[in-house]
């Protein structure tokens, strides 16, 4: 991580620590999604980002960007069939939308940032001390994390969610495959930067 957490440092700040924010699956008004063609026909909510784009059209799915406070009326109106967000989103959407999927096509990492600034500025003692309080901190917020997915699944269990733990998650990942073929063509060094992450894995 440490060199991912480098590469901003020209650019006035620096990262020092991931925080779990779990990880996205489809939640949709009524059907479940065991593998992507699943998704055929259907419209999901996805972040304005055109990597979900292109992940939603890998799928077999259509992609509909709308922000996050739209997502309840669009799915309670059948402007969409559904979204994709780690489950406490449920919190939100669970009276509309009744089937939560967990097929974790994607895991979306808060990183906490310091200015690159303060950062030099510190002793080594400093930095040494301030980098193992993140480290304490990411392990704490993980496990902080998962009770509060627990709760959440615990609250919208009442109102009629099912969940479904059956999915075909190779299908899941052989779909996206030529997201990843596309960007080593086309950005060598970002593909070489995703080839580390999920070396660490």
């Amino acid at each position: 991580m440490g060199e991912i957490y480098d590469a901003t440092a020209d650019q006035g700040f620096r990262g020092f620590a991931w925080l779990d924010s779990g990880a996205r699956s489809f939640y949709t008004k009524d059907k479940a999604i065991r593998k992507p063609e699943d998704l055929k026909g259907l419209k999901i909510r996805t972040m304005d980002s055109q990597m979900a784009i292109d992940m939603m059209s890998a799928l077999g799915g259509s992609a509909t960007a709308m922000g996050y406070g739209d997502i309840y009326t669009a799915i309670q109106q059948g402007v969409i069939d559904g979204a994709e967000n780690n489950v406490t989103a449920l919190r939100d959407h669970a009276d509309v939308a009744k089937v939560y999927s967990y097929d974790m096509h994607t895991m979306i990492p808060d990183i906490v940032v310091i200015s690159q600034k303060v950062w030099d500025e510190m002793s080594d003692n400093q930095k040494e001390v301030f980098l193992s309080t993140a480290k304490d901190m990411s392990s704490n917020y993980k496990q902080a994390w998962k009770e509060f997915e627990d709760q959440v699944i615990n609250d919208v269990s009442s109102k009629g969610v099912e969940f479904v733990t059956d999915v075909d998650i190779p299908a899941f990942q052989e779909a996206v495959k030529p997201i990843y073929e596309k960007l080593q063509k086309d950005d060598p060094e970002s593909y070489a930067v995703v080839e580390k992450i999920q070396a660490a894995q």
